[in-house]
């Protein structure tokens, strides 16, 4: 069943996923730079992932693009490739494997000086350890932006504010303990 977690500095935010759709397209026309989205389809370019990254923000530095990486849970495994932030993806990312085109998508978002995330499935092919400090590493990259994090696990939800479950076509709310 899908769960919606929600963490907010000033308002509270509930969406129903049939109204997903309308707030993405929203997000995309009025939005723009004050909302970014982390899709479960992140579109990466051919390029190296540093400059996949960088799209969020050019003026970064090189620890900044290493934050967001650890945040993104993606910082161990480009260390360890032989040319790092300067590998080649490929196209649409096609040079990695499995979850890490998501990470370096997930990085850029988290890169991103939006005032609010939009993360969808940020977990996918991650276990559930490694799941949890993620979302601890996102919640705590995001700082006072608000964060929308779309998952069907509830692995490492227990660092948001306010979790909404799905339940029956119907949104139930439940109270997380940090």
């Amino acid at each position: 069943m899908p769960i919606i977690g929600v963490t907010y500095w000033s308002f509270r935010l509930m969406i129903g996923a049939g109204m997903l759709m309308l707030f993405l397209a929203l997000a995309g026309v009025l939005l723009m730079r004050r909302v970014v989205l982390a899709g479960q389809d992140a579109h990466l370019f051919s390029t190296t992932i540093r400059e996949n990254i960088l799209l969020a923000r050019r003026s970064a530095s090189e620890a900044e693009l290493w934050d967001v990486l650890r945040a993104a849970g993606a910082e161990e495994w480009v260390r360890a490739l032989p040319d790092g932030l300067d590998t080649f993806v490929g196209e649409d990312g096609g040079l990695l494997s499995g979850g890490q085109p998501r990470r370096v998508a997930l990085a850029r978002a988290l890169l991103a000086e939006a005032r609010f995330l939009v993360l969808d499935e940020p977990t996918t092919h991650l276990d559930a350890e490694t799941a949890r400090r993620v979302m601890a590493d996102i919640a705590s990259a995001a700082g006072e932006r608000g964060v929308l994090v779309i998952a069907h696990g509830d692995a490492g939800l227990e660092c948001f504010e306010e979790v909404l479950e799905l339940r029956g076509g119907r949104i139930a709310p439940r109270r997380c303990d940090p």
